[in-house]
């Protein structure tokens, strides 16, 4: 095989792992870039094209089709069906964004040589990977939705973040469990933008300072993320909740920041192993809602010199990525965060793939026949409280 035909079939692999799709969801069209905000066409015109492909193979992404390029406002998107996951593309200073009340990337990766001045900053071009989240506008419309817990535009004037553009078509929201085990609906900034959300002088200051210090005791830049979020915003009121929609996507963070480290100190096939661990968790996780448990490191120099690490459990109940994009009612909402309602449909998944029938309501355990072996007691258990 020579080594045009092993690039063709890798390619054609890759085309095979991931879907891109359209946003039906929103107001505007998406096909053509509106010249009255902005002119750089950042899929064909250069110095941006090539550093798009560029980064795109790096992430392991297949090249788009024309047809596929979502056209914003300000910045070109693709829609990952198979992954709930929206690609930016453009102008975007994360850390000038970067805020427990605004979605935050799973990863990115920026060139500051290609900045721009926008608002009179000078904000470096960036490709950016967002998860996919509920729509606060299709929330909304749920007759069985759960509380809403905060205020979205309070929080981000009392945090010295900007709120020019924050309405209905600009927020999702995060679904969370409270300390008694409540689901609450966290209000979330979808899509934000340094030229209407940027940061105050004095907010930002405090937080590059905080990013330079967990840089030195952090082994990646999700990490330095949390830590910075949690200690730049703690005095805010009601920051627990949305501290707790944060770390709901933190496990993918995790993983893209491993597999970027890797493109420093290890060869080529192990880079893209690292990055395909991330794809897959992302698409495992796609409308699957799923509990994990996450573990964190850190380190810190004692009072003797030595540096001491230190690991700490998260356990995060509902890891979930969704593409509301599509419109499709089963790509809004899978599951509400309850626990027990999670158990059912695990139990069932159980139950099919060991080729049982589905369990009705009224079915008694006892009538299942007796030489099938029992199907996760402790999930039959929990059951009982619900039927």
């Amino acid at each position: 095989m020579d080594a045009t035909t092993e690039d063709q079939n890798k390619s054609e692999n890759t085309q095979a792992e991931f879907e891109y799709g359209w946003c039906y969801t929103d107001h505007k069209p998406g096909k053509q870039i509106r010249p009255d905000f902005r002119s750089i066409d950042y899929m064909n015109d250069e110095p941006y094209a090539s550093k798009v492909k560029e980064t795109l193979e790096m992430l392991g992404l297949p090249k788009p089709e024309a047809a596929q390029i979502f056209r914003g406002t300000h910045h070109d998107l693709l829609f990952l069906n198979t992954h709930g996951v929206v690609v930016r593309i453009g102008h975007t200073d994360v850390e000038d964004l970067m805020n427990p009340a605004i979605v935050q990337p799973l990863g990115w990766v920026e060139d500051k040589a290609k900045s721009k001045e926008i608002s009179g900053k000078q904000i470096p071009f960036t490709v950016s990977l967002y998860p996919g989240i509920e729509l606060y506008s299709k929330y909304l419309q749920r007759s069985d939705k759960p509380e809403l817990a905060g205020d979205l535009d309070d929080f981000l004037r009392a945090t010295n973040q900007g709120t020019a553009d924050v309405s209905r078509d600009n927020m999702g929201i995060i679904r969370i469990l409270d300390e008694q085990g409540k689901e609450l609906a966290v209000p979330m900034l979808l899509d934000a933008d340094n030229r209407y959300n940027s940061s105050s002088q004095e907010l930002s200051e405090k937080r590059s300072s905080k990013l330079k210090q967990s840089a030195e005791t952090s082994s990646h830049k999700g990490d330095v993320l949390s830590h910075t979020l949690q200690d730049v915003f703690s005095a805010a009121k009601h920051v627990g909740l949305w501290q707790r929609a944060f770390q709901l996507h933190q496990p993918l963070r995790n993983a893209f920041w491993s597999a970027m480290n890797s493109f420093e100190d290890v060869d080529e096939q192990t880079q893209k192993e690292r990055m395909k661990e991330f794809w897959d968790k992302c698409k495992s996780v796609t409308n699957q809602p799923t509990a994990v448990v996450m573990n964190n490191w850190s380190s810190r120099v004692n009072e003797h010199g030595v540096k001491v690490f230190q690991k700490t459990e998260t356990r995060i109940p509902n890891l979930v990525l969704y593409r509301p994009w599509t419109g499709k009612e089963e790509d809004q909402t899978i599951l509400p965060a309850d626990e027990a309602k999670r158990l059912k449909v695990q139990l069932e998944q159980e139950r099919e793939r060991k080729g049982l029938p589905p369990q009705n309501k009224s079915e008694n355990v006892a009538k299942e026949e007796p030489h099938k072996k029992p199907v996760m007691p402790f999930l039959r258990r929990a059951l009982q409280h619900l039927n």
